[in-house]
């Protein structure tokens, strides 16, 4: 950290999707406070109060980043890396799948800031999880340019990838309702998901889960489904029916390994947008952590 008192933290997404990892950050620092502050009268080593800066960059002017080539990707990454820099921040945190996928290939060695990443730590737990979920069909909802990288062939365990193009655009509209009705009917019902999907059939328990043609004809209980992409995991209230892996609350469990729990002072919230021109374009917030998460 720049000051020992001070937590400096940089959110990156190609929009609204990256708030669903910051949600479960606040999540977690509401709790930690309650923590802190239950145990402050008992401790006998009186650590100062925790000051928390984030910032959230929304390359909005470019979204969905689904439709962009894998290289125009790699360089957004860099050009708010440079700009999470000058801001002093101690991690840079990819809020977003499609860029996550990703930055095994970037180098990042010239910057003084930490990073984590959606697929790390996605692939961290499937890794830790192989036993528990051996006998599972995981579907990877995924944008288009994130099943294109291919990545998803090196994470821990085989996943079904599902291109899901039509819901970035009609999340960012705030459409919730219209995205999920999308989301049955087209990617987890008897609709022609993506070119990509693998196509066969497997039997588990009896329960045969068929895929030909690219189209998934049957879900079964032992259906689980990754959140591909920080924009479907804002619809994650809408998804109680379903089995679900989110990487926001992955990449929060990465990076709580290494948090000391304190009190936590405040929180300032700066967000970044990219407007017609790419410039970012700044609002200011401070957030009171007993009501605002």
């Amino acid at each position: 950290m720049n000051s020992e008192n001070t937590l400096r933290l940089a959110f990156y997404d190609s929009g609204i999707g990256g708030f669903s990892v910051l949600r479960e950050f606040l999540k977690f620092f509401k709790e930690i406070n309650k923590l802190a502050q239950a145990d402050k009268a008992s401790s006998e080593i009186n650590l100062p109060e925790l000051k928390i800066e984030i910032q959230y960059i929304a390359d909005s002017a470019r979204a969905p980043y689904g439709a962009r080539s894998l290289e125009d990707i790699k360089r957004y990454v860099y050009e708010f890396s440079d700009f999470a820099a000058n801001l002093g921040i101690d991690y840079f945190i990819s809020a977003c799948n499609t860029s996550s996928n990703l930055f095994e290939d970037l180098d990042f060695s010239a910057y003084k800031f930490k990073t984590l990443n959606l697929f790390t730590a996605l692939n961290s737990f499937l890794e830790k999880e192989k036993e528990t979920l051996a006998l599972a069909n995981l579907y990877y909802l995924a944008t288009k340019a994130n099943i294109a990288s291919g990545k998803y062939h090196n994470l821990a365990l085989k996943v079904n990838p599902v291109a899901c193009p039509k819901l970035v655009p009609l999340i960012e509209k705030f459409d919730f309702d219209e995205a999920l009705s999308v989301l049955e009917t087209e990617y987890l019902g008897n609709v022609e998901n993506n070119e990509n999907a693998e196509v066969g059939a497997q039997q588990l328990d009896g329960t045969v889960v068929e895929r030909a043609n690219s189209r998934l004809t049957r879900t079964s209980d032992q259906d689980i489904f990754i959140l591909g992409c920080t924009h479907y995991a804002l619809l994650k209230h809408l998804l109680g029916k379903y089995s679900i892996i989110d990487p926001a609350e992955l990449i929060l469990k990465e990076f709580s390994k290494n948090f000391v729990a304190r009190r936590i002072s405040f929180i300032n919230l700066n967000t970044y947008s990219t407007g017609e021109n790419s410039s970012l374009i700044m609002s200011t917030k401070e957030l009171t952590l007993s009501n605002e998460i």
